[in-house]
């Protein structure tokens, strides 16, 4: 039996679980008349549809993000149009000194230059984004040499998705005791905390900062990659 047949039985089988259970949940609710009443249910329902709803995309579509630039056995795979390989990409200075033992761009680049021409469908994962010196500079040359690795794939499909540098306390703490030398800046004074309804708190770039940055991708994107789908900034 094919990986791919696999994937789509073992996934097939989860969303049906999942499915099971939100159908157990919403007929108790209707049967004792708690539907309007009981958040808590109501909630677990909806986080159980979301699952349901994910391993039903994944049966019929893989994903996955990617650092690696060997894709020489990928492109030779019988992968039906069904699955997208996103790169994980930044610009040169963030890469050079925060991704040691990882591809290079140029070797990221022409490994997504290669998956497009094997008609994968692609993505570019621009993570963690951040406003170092010269950054406008530096993300358009990042952007300008994919659109030149892309410029004559056929029938290219392409998203893009754009993440800003963010830390919590806990992530802070295991970074700091992997890499006490580190020079990425997780200063909580030059950000704004932002907390969840459980308490949670996560530190971000500030306001102005984000909508800076946020116009900046998404006018450059547009620009120099018109065909890109941006699927979401945070």
């Amino acid at each position: 039996m094919s990986g791919w047949l696999w994937v789509v039985i073992l996934n097939g089988i989860t969303a049906a679980a999942y499915s099971g259970i939100v159908l157990f949940i919403v007929r108790g609710l209707l049967r004792t008349g708690q539907f309007r009443n009981n958040r808590l249910a109501v909630a677990t329902a909806a986080i159980f549809t979301t699952c349901a709803a994910h391993h039903l995309i994944h049966a019929w579509h893989l994903r996955f993000t990617t650092k690696f630039d060997d894709v020489r056995e990928l492109v030779t795979l019988d992968h039906g149009r069904r699955t997208r390989v996103r790169l994980s990409v930044n610009a040169d200075d963030i890469a050079h000194r925060f991704e040691g033992g990882t591809a290079r761009m140029p070797a990221r680049i022409e490994a997504l230059r290669q998956l497009a021409l094997a008609g994968y469908r692609v993505g570019l994962t621009i993570a963690p984004i951040m406003p170092i010196p010269q950054w406008r500079e530096q993300y358009a040359r990042l952007l300008a040499n994919v659109s030149d690795a892309l410029r004559d794939v056929p029938d290219l499909d392409l998203t893009a998705e754009i993440i800003t540098h963010r830390f919590t306390p806990s992530s802070k703490d295991v970074l700091l005791s992997w890499y006490p030398g580190t020079k990425l800046e997780m200063d909580e004074g030059a950000r704004t905390a932002k907390r969840n309804k459980f308490g949670g708190v996560k530190y971000v770039y500030p306001k102005d900062t984000m909508a800076e940055m946020r116009s900046w991708f998404t006018d450059e994107l547009r620009s120099v990659l018109p065909d890109a789908q941006l699927l979401y900034w945070t």
